[in-house]
């Protein structure tokens, strides 16, 4: 199947193969059809890479709402795309975690989704050409209470390896 054919390129660095997937979605329809966000949410989107999911969740939460508002998160924003900015979304150039630090992100030339913050397995050749950067990191406990938001509706995470601490900085929220 589908997911079965990304994880194998994903462990095997085959990043090529995943290109070749040419995956679409209606991302917009789904988390409205399946009940996910709910117009007038406030939602938490960890990892925003281009800001393809931040504008479609923002769509689903509902544009005339004014309740609804994105804050999404990223070590980098450089791969935002222009057509993904919108007043409702909050781009915050920080990773989350379980606490508010300073992370080492590791990063792949010419792979702009593959960083990450956890050591990888990653075969010699690939080790050899992965960048580090040091980036600012904040839990969402920390952030919910520094911009007085009284409640998170929904949380999207895919922060390469790290949910598991980023969950825990979210104790208070969840």
């Amino acid at each position: 199947n589908l997911y079965e054919k990304i994880v194998r390129a994903k462990f095997s660095y085959d990043f090529n193969e995943i290109e070749s997937m040419h995956l679409s979605r209606n991302a917009n329809s789904e988390y409205k059809e399946f009940n996910i966000v709910r117009d007038g949410d406030v939602i938490i989107d960890g990892g925003s890479f281009d800001g393809t999911t931040a504008f479609d969740l923002m769509k689903a939460a509902g544009t005339d709402n004014p309740k609804t508002q994105i804050h999404s998160f990223d070590a980098s924003l450089t791969h935002v795309k222009s057509e993904y900015k919108h007043e409702k979304i909050k781009y915050q150039e920080k990773a989350l975690y379980d606490r508010d630090c300073k992370l080492t992100f590791h990063s792949y030339p010419g792979i702009e989704a593959a960083g990450s913050f956890v050591q990888t397995l990653a075969p010699h050749e690939v080790l050899s050409e992965m960048s580090e950067n040091i980036v600012n990191a904040i839990s969402i406990d920390n952030y919910r209470r520094s911009e007085k938001i009284e409640k998170i509706d929904y949380i999207k995470l895919d922060v390469e390896g790290s949910e598991a601490a980023v969950i825990r900085g979210a104790f208070e929220t969840i």
